[in-house]
């Protein structure tokens, strides 16, 4: 930081609103960053390593952007990118030792396994063992003879390269009604009776020579399709990974990132509509397989049966079947995740910035579910990480799961002014932009390289800049909304609320942001948190996740809760803790009746309606363009005062005093129980007023900055003290 200081205006003293202590104010060309990295996504591609054009890319980012932390992430045509290591290795070793010269970190993003591996790699040796496979399923009638035939194949995976086919096994049944068989008819077909063929394609044709008793019977068969794709519970996905980051490790790289890692890609709800299809198939391996049975499921296969056929008058059993498996297919991603996190952190060191986001299509009824399992609040970060356009209830939610109160949202779009109303419009609540991106040669969005672009974008980083300097806590957000997870992925038997992913429809997160645009602050997490025991009722009756506190829950659907969901809901109800519920719940995890327990809850809790949240006995959020913190502090940020070069006025009570002013990008706040200013940032401040008399008045606008610290006061303004000077703080 360029600093001169005035020794006239240092024996300067701010009189009550600023405390009595000791004073220093000093002069600045610009505020540096600090505390929060201001984060850039660099495409790589052929034409950066040409020429070394990526050491010209560096003097631009360093000489008109803003950013310290760039993650470099693979654009190149072969598909191969960064897996070349020992070509691409002297051009990345070449880039980090400059952009370090230049103060710049840099991170490497690796592509998930189903983007490396299947599409780059073809020749890479996969053993089935540690294969992921899709399970199909076929049905068919039993003809007189007893007999029938049936062509299994999966046709919803995205990359379409089978590497091995097998039968599993083949039920025989009278069916009674849809889902339903008659228990005593139940044979498992001898293998005698099967004639399997393998065709090209990988698909098998299964013939079925039943006993003539069989005739009519339904026939059900299962077959596994294994891919040319490591399992995310095989040791062999993250080994594949690890060995990229050993072949770098002696580059000295300041992070690494993932970006979407999880399972193989399925076809999206839009293509499978389109082929009339449904993601029927269901995602497996043989590690998994392992893992069911190390939970105690001795028959993960009969569990594949369970979930679509039971016997008559039992359909408890098909509800504990799916929600079984959804709940533990869904904790492979964020495995290796997890595994990912403590390797960078012993390859780089503790600071080491770990990235990025699993949310993949930012959808409950989507390819999320079956490729990185929603582990979207789960994944190990000090920061957490959202894409695109997620709702604010999410990205609140997502936020609570790092270590640091702020929460990193990768964007793009076609017009600068949407990326650049993004930054500062979501600013106040904690959320930095992770800019996407410099030499966007896929043309997502806006290239962040562009002139026109750095030119406007410098103004709306440099109050984020000032914004870090205030050092915000986490937002004070009064509503916690629960995602109940065993609902969304379980339809049964619901046949009308079945999507094409072959899950629920549902329509929280629009739900939930529905309460965020009413004026009530809130966070989004997924019952697994609360399953976790993640959460607490405090003696005052709020609720407590790690150190975010909220007044009120919104629950979404607790039909299939597990019984810890269940006793939780029970508990504030009993404890009188503001409750609103959409839906209500019959039958719990494994399908018992719970009708009992939820009329008890339900006798307390307000059904859901946007237009009720007052009556929970929570206050809209007071503050315009921003939001009060934990700590008592508030914050204002936004776009529109920056472009026009206007400044934004406001009026806002805190604790006792009325303060106002106005601002150009952001203003934050903090003051003691006396009103005295602790803390303070304002992007071309000119005035602040006290209950309407004018404490501190600069004699012309500039960005300004605040903060005392064990009693000394210091002041820190943008600009030349000859044009910026204190000249007028009143009682």
């Amino acid at each position: 930081m360029n600093i001169f200081y005035s020794a006239l205006l240092a024996a300067l003293c701010l009189l009550t609103s600023l405390p009595a202590y000791s004073q220093k104010i000093a002069f600045v060309n610009t505020f540096d960053n600090t505390r929060h990295p201001q984060i850039l996504y660099w495409f790589w591609d052929d034409g950066t390593i040409t020429g070394k054009q990526y050491l010209k890319d560096i003097d631009r980012m360093a000489e008109k952007s803003p950013f310290d932390m760039v993650i470099l992430t693979s654009r190149f045509k072969d598909n191969m990118g960064f897996w070349r290591t020992n070509d691409l290795k002297p051009y990345l070793a070449d880039a980090v030792r400059y952009a370090h010269e230049k103060g710049i970190k840099i991170a490497i993003q690796l592509w998930p396994m189903n983007r490396t591996v299947e599409l780059q790699i073809p020749d890479y040796p996969i053993e089935t063992k540690d294969a992921e496979s899709f399970i199909n399923e076929g049905e068919l009638t039993l003809n007189a003879s007893g007999r029938g035939r049936i062509t299994n194949m999966p046709k919803t995976a995205r990359w379409n390269r089978v590497i091995r086919s097998e039968l599993v096994k083949v039920w025989l049944f009278k069916k009674t009604s849809d889902g339903f068989y008659d228990p005593v008819t139940l044979k498992e077909a001898e293998k005698d009776w099967i004639i399997t063929g393998l065709n090209n394609d990988f698909s098998m044709t299964v013939n079925i020579h039943a006993p003539k008793e069989y005739a009519g019977y339904t026939a059900y068969v299962l077959t596994e399709h294994y891919y040319h794709f490591f399992d995310v519970l095989s040791t062999e996905h993250f080994n594949v990974l690890k060995k990229m980051l050993d072949d770098y490790s002696d580059i000295p790289f300041d992070g690494a990132a993932l970006d979407e890692n999880g399972n193989l890609d399925v076809l999206g709800g839009n293509i499978l509509e389109s082929r009339n299809l449904y993601m029927d198939d269901r995602t497996w391996s043989d590690a998994f397989e392992n893992h069911l049975r190390e939970t105690g499921i001795s028959d993960p296969v009969q569990l594949l049966f369970d979930m679509r056929y039971v016997p008559e008058n039992r359909p408890e059993v098909r509800i504990r079947a799916i929600n079984t498996y959804f709940d533990e297919r869904l904790k492979g991603p964020v495995a290796v995740e997890k595994l990912f996190y403590d390797y960078v952190k012993k390859l780089y060191g503790k600071d080491a910035f770990i990235g990025c986001h699993s949310t993949f299509h930012n959808s409950l009824n989507g390819t999320d579910i079956w490729t990185t399992g929603v582990d979207w609040w789960d994944l190990p970060r000090e920061y957490g990480q959202t894409d695109e356009t997620q709702p604010m209830p999410d990205r609140m939610g997502i936020g609570i799961s790092g270590t640091e109160p702020i929460v990193y949202n990768m964007y793009y779009s076609k017009s600068k002014d949407a990326m650049l109303n993004e930054a500062l419009s979501t600013a106040a609540y904690g959320v930095r932009e992770h800019y996407h991106a410099w030499n966007d040669v896929q043309g997502w969005g806006k290239d962040v390289g562009e002139d026109d672009f750095l030119e406007d974008l410098k103004p709306v980083e440099e109050r984020i800049r000032l914004l870090n300097h205030f050092d915000p806590a986490a937002p004070k957000l009064s509503v916690l909304a629960i995602y109940n997870f065993p609902y969304m992925l379980n339809w049964f038997p619901d046949a009308d609320r079945k999507n094409r992913m072959g899950t629920r429809n549902v329509n929280w997160t629009s739900q939930a942001n529905s309460i965020w645009k009413a004026g009530y602050p809130c966070a989004a997490i997924p019952s697994t948190w609360l399953e976790r025991g993640m959460l607490t009722v405090r003696k005052d009756g709020k609720v407590q996740v790690k150190d975010r506190i909220f007044d009120a829950v919104v629950f979404f659907e607790p039909q299939y809760g597990k019984p810890s969901t269940l006793a939780f809901l029970k508990e504030l109800a009993d404890r009188k803790v503001p409750l609103m519920t959409l839906g209500e719940a019959s039958l719990d995890f494994d399908g018992r009746d719970c009708s009992e327990m939820y009329r008890q809850i339900a006798r307390h809790a307000i059904p859901f309606d946007v237009e009720n949240i007052g009556k929970l006995g929570i206050a809209k959020n007071p503050v315009m363009n921003g939001i009060f913190l934990q700590d008592g502090s508030l914050v204002m940020s936004d776009y529109p005062s920056v472009k026009n070069k206007t400044n934004t006025e406001f009026k806002v009570k805190v604790g006792k005093d009325e303060f106002s002013g106005s601002y150009q990008g952001v203003f934050a706040l903090k003051t003691d129980k006396k009103g005295n200013i602790e803390k303070l940032a304002g992007g071309n401040f000119r005035s602040l007023q006290k209950n309407g008399k004018t404490i501190l008045e600069l004699k012309n606008p500039a960005d300004i900055l605040i903060k005392t610290v064990n009693g000394k006061t210091n002041v820190t303004i943008k600009g030349k003290d000859n044009e910026i000077v204190i000249n007028r703080i009143l009682k």
